[in-house]
This record gives C-alpha cells, structure tokens and sequence, in this order.
C-alpha cells in the first residue's frame, strides 16, 4: 500500500505513480452524467465558526482565515472544472509495483484541478504526524506526487493547490476537534500556523517546508 515512511526514494517513487494516476483522471472528458459541484465558502465558514466555538482564544484568528477561504475558494475564475476524486489521500490509494489502484469514488464531483493535490498534500501530512509523530514524513511523498503530475499534466497549478491544502487542514482541525473532540488540542496552533503558511503561496515553492 502506501509508503509514508521508510526509504524516501521509495515514498518519492509512489507519489510520483500516484500524481500520473491523479492528471490521467483529470484529463477524462466529463461524464455525461449530473455530477456536483462543491462549493467550499459554506462549509469553511461553520468550521471556523464551529472551532471558535470551542477555542474563543483563537477566535479572531479562526474568524480570519475562514473569511479568507471563503472567499479565495469560491473565486475560481480561470480554473477549469475537471472530474476529480473528491477525496484523494493515502488511505484510498494502493501501490502494487507499478500498478495504482484508487478506491472510494463515493465524492466524485467536478472541481478545479487543485482541489485533489491540495488535499492530498495536506492530508497525506496529518497522517503522518499522527501516525508516526511527524508531518515531515510525507515530504517525499509530497513531493513525488508533484513530479509525477506536473510531468504528465504539463502544469501544477501551484497558487489553487496551496488554497485548498490551507482549506484541508482548517478541515481537518474541525474533524479532529469538533466532530471527534479528540482532546488534540497542541495541533490547534500548529496547523493555524501551517495554514497561513500555505496561503502566502504565491508561486512554487518548497513542499517539504510548508508542511513542516
């Protein structure tokens, strides 16, 4: 299955299968079928809402970057809607040799082209601190992944996937918070942190740092 540690080389090598899986989907004509369409201002706005709540000390920050998303999300002037998974992370994924197979095709929608590598990129990183005590880990993945897409999709659109990793991990903050009220409460300022990390993005940068 999935290389989030280990051999770096090997966890480059997987992301790199992985993002020529994920620009092959991407370049599929659209279905002749109704697929949504999500549209992302609603649901950042109650996350941020939701966790100042329960944090009120970091309620002007939370009011902020939600406001921020909200509005830079929905604003998708110029980005092409494409058929994307709709949650494309590690855990549905698998890597037999050379082979990928993806699964859980429950959320497959149209959406900007972003959307998948900024989640991936995000998530893949959250896996890895809570599974083996630190984000770096899934640097190399990360990375990979970008090689791999760029060089058969021609492009990554660098300035889109850094909005929608910042929109992952105010996500992923009000799963592990809110929804499950896991008592995680030290990942709080960390990925406030890392958020903002994310959306000073304005061009390609340094994948492994910014998910530090």
């Amino acid at each position: 299955s999935y290389a989030l540690h280990g051999d770096e080389s090997a966890a480059a090598a997987s992301g790199a299968l992985t993002g020529a899986w994920l620009a092959q989907l991407h370049a599929q004509p659209l279905p002749p079928l109704s697929l949504p369409s999500p549209v992302y201002g609603a649901d950042v706005t109650r996350f941020a809402a939701d966790l100042c709540e329960s944090f009120p000390r970091f309620a002007l920050r939370l009011r902020s970057l939600g406001a921020r998303l909200a509005e830079t999300l929905d604003d998708t002037a110029g980005a092409a809607g494409i058929l994307a998974h709709g949650d494309f992370h590690p855990k549905n994924i698998f890597i037999d040799d050379q082979t990928v197979t993806v699964i859980d095709f429950d959320t497959a929608s149209i959406r900007e082209r972003a959307a998948d590598l900024g989640y991936f990129i995000a998530q893949a990183s959250v896996m890895a601190q809570f599974r083996l005590g630190d984000a770096a880990h899934a640097g190399s993945l990360a990375r990979g992944l970008l090689a791999g897409y760029g060089e058969h999709a021609g492009v990554v659109p660098w300035q889109r996937l850094a909005i929608h990793a910042a929109r992952t991990y105010l996500q992923s903050l009000h799963y592990e918070l809110v929804t499950l009220r896991n008592g995680r409460t030290e990942i709080l300022e960390a990925w406030l942190d890392r958020c903002d990390r994310w959306l000073e993005c304005r061009e390609e940068h340094d994948v492994e740092s910014l998910i530090r």
